[in-house]
């Protein structure tokens, strides 16, 4: 759990306003040879991406989903799966 946590702490991400969406990332996308949408719809305005390599996450995008980021976040933190999502 102590490692988990130390993760998270060290997981670079960001987060900003843009036309009144909530953007936020967390972790390396520049890593990811695959996404995919693990919440929401982009056609309501809130959707969470989530990034992986050789199907292991290693980022996360959120669209207005707070909660969904943090969800991912932890996965990320633990090397789940990109399938541990779904």
């Amino acid at each position: 759990m102590v490692a988990a946590l130390n993760l998270l702490a060290d997981l670079p991400s960001f987060a900003t306003h843009v036309h009144g969406a909530r953007i936020q990332t967390a972790g390396l996308p520049h890593l990811a040879d695959t996404s995919r949408i693990v919440a929401g719809s982009p056609d309501e305005d809130r959707f969470a991406v989530a990034f992986a390599k050789d199907g292991v996450l290693v980022d996360a995008v959120a669209v207005n989903s707070h909660k969904d980021l943090i969800r991912i976040k932890r996965s990320i933190a633990a090397g789940d799966p990109l399938d541990a999502l779904l």
